[in-house]
């Protein structure tokens, strides 16, 4: 980003089943035959990123920072950890309300029964993966995110011998072939959101600015120079959101689709 603002086009797709991605119509024509009746009027919209500022601060001694060696560096790669956490956790759960729209707040989010109340079942990875939008399953972005409360009954999930190592495998957490991300982002074990099967590329990013620095100024509470401390601060400016706004009706199947499909509470 390189304002406060920016508008990007998206196609509005969500019915898959008489038309494709945003209202363009294909039709067989005879050799010199006329495309006038076939001609379609493909729905633009547009997403809209309004940047949104995220700051961090966090106080240290004087001598701290002159005694450690490169101590800026040190706090340029802590800062950059602690805000790519928050920054994973608002691209996941946050409003859309001073902040990025999360994948769990957003209306293209579909649920998905879970086999029993309370656990984790095969049938639930199942039911996950016949859900997400089947084009994701060429895509690099595709991941399982699971809470690390979870892991339990992940380990006690059986398959056949036959498939069962193709199915699972926690050597290299994988599940059908896709990364399985084990994250304390992810709600508690038998809540919605404690396993979701997600297409990052559909989630966009607006990047507007990141800076770091630090200030030996005082306060208003008298810390700074007077108690011998330095202020460091870090802000992100920037917004996220998904890039589609509503499940997607297949051009065949009876279920809708999504690129972002979780089990919820109930069975």
């Amino acid at each position: 980003m390189h304002g406060e603002t920016l508008s990007v086009p998206r196609l509005v797709s969500s019915d898959r089943s008489s038309k494709i991605f945003g209202d363009i119509t294909f039709e067989w024509v005879k050799e010199r035959g006329s495309q006038e009746a076939y001609k379609s009027n493909p729905e633009v919209g547009q997403l809209k990123f309004e940047s949104n500022k995220i700051v961090g601060l966090t106080w240290c001694s004087n001598e701290l920072e002159a005694d450690t060696e490169s101590f800026g560096k040190f706090m340029a790669h802590s800062f950059g950890k602690a805000l790519a956490f928050m920054l994973d956790y608002y691209f996941l759960w946050g409003s859309g309300v001073g902040q990025p729209l999360g994948i769990h707040n957003s209306t293209a989010l579909e649920t998905v029964a879970r086999a029993a109340m309370g656990s984790l079942d095969l049938a639930d990875f199942a039911s996950l993966a016949e859900r997400v939008v089947a084009d994701s399953w060429l895509d690099p972005g595709l991941v399982w995110i699971i809470g690390s409360d979870s892991l339990g009954e992940l380990f006690n999930l059986t398959a056949s011998a036959a498939n069962g190592a193709a199915v699972i495998n926690l050597n290299d957490p994988h599940i059908l072939g896709k990364p399985l991300i084990i994250s304390s982002l992810a709600e508690s074990m038998g809540t919605q959101g404690d396993l979701g099967l997600f297409n990052m590329s559909y989630y966009a990013i607006g990047d507007r600015q990141l800076s770091i620095s630090s200030s030996k100024h005082q306060d208003i509470n008298g810390r700074g120079y007077l108690t011998g401390e330095v202020l460091w601060k870090i802000i992100w400016r920037g917004s996220g959101s998904p890039i589609i706004s509503s499940p997607i009706t297949p051009k065949l199947g009876s279920n809708q689709v999504s690129p972002f499909v979780v089990l919820t509470t109930a069975s």
